[in-house]
């Protein structure tokens, strides 16, 4: 990771800068050239200032931010191909906006993309984690997380 005052990541972002002044705004090149930057960004450059959020939670929050502005262009279902869902408000603004897109844009190259991401963001789930090693008479710590799922029983 660089310091978000270090030279060489300077540098790259002027690349970025640069790339981004070539191409027209609502180009295809343009918004995957802006996608591709703000994955540097919070891959390699974001310093963490909002301890609240990580990387990946950041990098959502510009996503959604950049789709905001460009949610004209045919091409900004690249930008919701680009958003992590983690988290259920993340899921319940991507789902929208994939069906806004869908509607939208019909001769998207990517629909089916977007297509498969709205059916596993629909999708029922139950995932159970837990340590593969535990020590005897010791606590064990099990995980679960339930996406679109109503009601359930867990036996253990």
């Amino acid at each position: 990771p660089f310091n978000r005052f270090d030279p060489t990541a300077s540098r790259i972002l002027d690349i970025y800068a640069s790339l981004l002044r070539f191409h027209d705004s609502v180009s295809a090149p343009f918004i995957i050239t802006d996608i591709n930057r703000l994955d540097f960004i919070t891959s390699h450059v974001w310093s963490g200032d909002n301890l609240s959020s990580s990387p990946t939670e950041r990098k959502s929050e510009l996503l959604r931010s950049l789709y905001e502005e460009y949610s004209t262009s045919e091409y900004s279902g690249d930008i919701l191909l680009a958003v992590s869902c983690n988290d259920s408000e993340i899921k319940k603004w991507l789902a929208e906006a994939i069906r806004h897109n869908l509607k939208a844009f019909p001769a998207f190259r990517r629909n089916n993309n977007l297509k498969n991401t709205l059916s596993e963001i629909e999708m029922q789930g139950i995932e159970l984690s837990y340590p593969t090693v535990s020590a005897p008479d010791s606590e064990v710590t099990f995980r679960l997380s339930v996406s679109n799922v109503k009601s359930g029983k867990l036996y253990i």
